[in-house]
């Protein structure tokens, strides 16, 4: 029996409560679980989830390998930023635990991170050693040239962060080469600017209003990022920029401010 197999049975679903400080699973997180578990009892097509970045997307996608009991999850995140903040998470149940959702003694599954492009046949079956594996598209599409077609059996789940990257070729080659897998796209932007189709069901949809009325957020401002266009890796470029525009918000937010009556005051 499998590790999300095995485990399943000590997934509880607490319910948050701020006001009394009580930890657990906010109402929108249990909703889109609710709902990505109902439709495969009906559907095998591809579920997507829409939340809002920063709504709890996380413990969803992570609980989902428990709900759904897989026996290997394959997870696709568009960035190797991304794909290390999931990998980290995931390898200690982090969020899952913080929440209640999960013993805290509960041993954590094992995640490999793919830190290199697959080259050989070999790279895919190692993998099988492992409970989840945590991958961009350009380190496992068999759309690259240099990379081997998967087993159809190695993963039965297959979980994607930010899904509106998914019509993209190397995206949905990826997603075909395991035909057989549930999939479930998670993305806080269902609609893409090239007006490409995301294939799949909506199965939840939790919006930025109503994230907004619950007390997800405050106050939300658009904050562009600007990619310099120079030689090298663009999509190291990409997670460099955001990198540095989060650093950069994030000193000015709390660098002291003076005001003329001499009141020192946090920004």
């Amino acid at each position: 029996m499998s590790y999300f197999e095995s485990n399943y049975p000590k997934l509880s679903f607490p319910i948050s409560d701020q006001e009394k400080k009580i930890d657990g699973f906010r109402e929108a997180q249990r909703g889109a679980l609710f709902a990505v578990g109902s439709h495969f009892t009906a559907r095998p097509e591809p579920a997507i989830v829409t939340m809002p970045t920063g709504s709890g997307k996380t413990a969803v996608l992570q609980a989902c390998a428990f709900l759904l009991r897989a026996k290997r999850v394959l997870i696709l995140t568009p960035s190797r930023l991304v794909r290390e903040q999931v990998s980290e998470d995931f390898a200690a149940l982090g969020v899952l635990k913080r929440v209640g959702a999960l013993p805290q003694d509960l041993n954590p599954p094992k995640v490999m991170p793919t830190a290199h492009r697959v080259t050989d046949p070999a790279g895919w079956e190692a993998m099988r050693d492992f409970d989840a594996v945590v991958a961009t598209v350009p380190s496992v599409s068999s759309h690259i040239e240099g990379v081997p077609k998967p087993q159809a059996d190695l993963f039965d789940l297959i979980l994607v962060d930010e899904a509106h990257h998914s019509p993209a070729v190397t995206w949905q080659m990826l997603l075909d080469d395991f035909p057989d897998a549930r999939r479930v796209l998670f993305t806080a932007t269902p609609f893409r600017r090239d007006d490409r189709e995301i294939k799949a069901r909506f199965v939840y949809t939790y919006d930025l209003r109503s994230a907004y009325l619950d007390k997800v957020f405050g106050r939300i401002d658009y904050q562009p990022v600007v990619v310099t266009p120079r030689g090298g890796d663009r999509q190291r470029l990409e997670d460099v920029a955001v990198a540095r525009a989060a650093e950069a918000k994030f000193r000015a937010d709390v660098t002291p401010v003076f005001h003329p009556a001499g009141a020192r005051v946090l920004s």
